[in-house]
């Protein structure tokens, strides 16, 4: 554990509730730069089984046979006796087992041995299944944060394209006020310069009756 990162470990129980049980292991793997599942294997259980043992040569090594059974040949004479040496199953002390709990032991050796592949196929399947998911998740948020990247970008440009806009509109109220200004000012002057040109020609006209009026007398006079 260092500084700025985080590490996780946990258990995996491949059950039937294992993905409802490691939703949140696979967000943390989603996210995870690196991801390590280490298998565990299951300890074996150890059936120790000794078969063909024959006649005391195996006595010597710490085992001890035993001779089961003789068999009588109804062919021949009741003398002949043939020994017919079977396999006998020990236990870790030496001690002869009864063939039924030898065929029990077998059955409960195949059953662990069973037990212990169905395990490991289940465990290698939920690892396999772990690190898919763990896979697409981080992808999923790859392409999220890139979308909102993208996004984010977006309206930052469409913020700067509206403060541009936005400066734009203040320097053109600006102009519109000047030149409103200016147009005013215009139109106050032109409204003066009518009201002169009304009063001049209103002079002018009084000045032309009296001048026709002086011409008039004159003509009276001659």
């Amino acid at each position: 554990i260092g500084r700025g990162r985080t590490i996780i470990c946990c258990n995996v129980n491949p059950c039937a509730t294992f993905i409802s049980q490691t939703n949140d292991l696979l967000k943390f793997s989603a996210l995870a730069q690196k991801t390590i599942i280490v298998p565990v294997e299951p300890a074996q259980k150890k059936v120790v089984l000794e078969s063909k043992i024959k006649g005391p040569k195996r006595l010597g090594q710490g085992v001890r046979g035993t001779t089961i059974g003789k068999k009588k040949n109804h062919q021949t004479d009741d003398s002949e006796d043939v020994e017919e040496e079977t396999a006998v199953a020990v236990d870790a002390s030496g001690a002869p087992v009864d063939p039924n709990s030898v065929s029990l032991l077998n059955d409960e050796s195949l059953a662990v041995a069973g037990y212990i592949h169905y395990w490991k196929y289940c465990t290698r399947k939920a690892l396999e299944l772990l690190q898919k998911q763990a896979s697409n998740r981080r992808l999923y948020f790859i392409d999220r944060h890139d979308e909102r990247t993208q996004t984010v970008q977006y309206v930052l440009h469409q913020r700067d394209q509206m403060e541009q806009l936005l400066n734009e509109k203040q320097s053109l109220n600006q102009k519109i006020e000047s030149l409103s200004k200016a147009h005013t000012s215009e139109h106050e002057h032109l409204k003066q310069a009518k009201e002169n040109y009304a009063e001049l020609e209103k002079k002018f006209n009084e000045l032309f009756k009296k001048y026709a009026n002086a011409n008039r007398d004159n003509d009276t006079l001659r």
